[in-house]
């Protein structure tokens, strides 16, 4: 189990030791309780919710699993929120932790990825799929010259030499005697960019018109709207972020061999409905139909 994934920091706990004894290391409470300076018979005892580990304790619990100093911060507030005495304490920790959720959500710091663009930069390099496209084109084994990249890509070999020089100043790509290469593997836009949503709206016109041209014979397309409890949201969300990190993990030691598009969108519709006051005849016309 991940530490952003318990509902408790007990849960984690227990999480923790399964994977130790699945792995094959035998007497794992015993072994962290050496750790935590305790007996095994507390251990037990947080297990079973009749005791709680004091702060010094989860922080050698964090080292001792091997936890990331965010991890260990978000564990440090599982722990806080869990043995809290009172509500508003409870609740304060509690927005603690769903801030934190809330910036997991953002792809960019989920990710760690620190490197950014300027403004200028974004808007030449976001401001439509061409220039992405052919940076990436650009990664696939060549040669690759503005001739071949406008036939692959349906675009006005003007254009693309022009996208091409735009790239080259931003260090994006290269011009060698083999042809164009590209020198930067990859960039993230973050959620907070001003273009976020230009970024967005470029590859998903993109996708009609192809879909529009090819009659959707080619991949993997899918739309629906549905409904869904809130708790329900969340956890789909997270699953889809899973998804994301993995096709990720695959991606990056991937051979460049061709280009696809991945797109996915997962948002609310519209906020779960709440109980209006309704007015007098629009009570009694409710009361009518019944």
């Amino acid at each position: 189990m991940n530490v952003y994934e318990a509902k408790t920091y007990c849960a984690f706990v227990l999480a923790c030791l399964d994977g130790a004894r699945e792995a094959g290391k035998k007497g794992a409470a015993r072994r962290l309780a050496l750790e935590l300076k305790c007996h095994s018979t507390y251990v037990s005892q947080v297990l079973r919710g009749k005791a709680d580990l004091s702060p010094d304790q989860a922080v050698r619990f964090c080292a001792y699993f091997k936890l990331g100093a965010e991890q260990t911060d978000f564990f440090l507030d599982l722990l806080a929120r869990d043995r809290a005495a009172t509500k508003e304490t409870k609740a304060h920790y509690q927005k603690r932790l769903d801030r934190r959720l809330a910036e997991l959500s953002d792809m960019k710091k989920r990710w760690g990825i620190a490197e950014s663009l300027t403004a200028e930069q974004e808007s030449r390099y976001y401001g439509s799929w061409i220039p992405q496209a052919v940076h990436l084109y650009c990664q696939l084994p060549g040669p690759h010259d503005a001739a071949r990249m406008a036939t692959a890509l349906a675009v006005p070999e003007e254009r693309i030499a022009k996208v091409l020089r735009d790239l080259a100043e931003l260090g994006f790509v290269e011009k060698t005697s083999a042809g164009w290469v590209s020198r930067r593997d990859s960039v993230h836009l973050g959620k907070d960019s001003a273009l976020i949503g230009r970024y967005h709206a470029n590859w998903r016109l993109k996708t009609i018109a192809d879909l529009t041209a090819q009659g959707g014979a080619f991949g993997t397309h899918y739309s629906a709207v549905v409904s869904m409890s809130a708790k329900t949201a969340k956890e789909l969300q997270e699953l889809i972020l899973k998804h994301l990190e993995a096709a990720r993990d695959a991606i990056i030691p991937s051979p460049s061999e061709g280009l696809y598009v991945h797109s996915l969108d997962f948002y609310p519709l519209v906020a779960a409905p709440e109980r209006v006051k309704l007015s007098e005849s629009a009570k009694k016309r409710e009361e009518s139909s019944r």
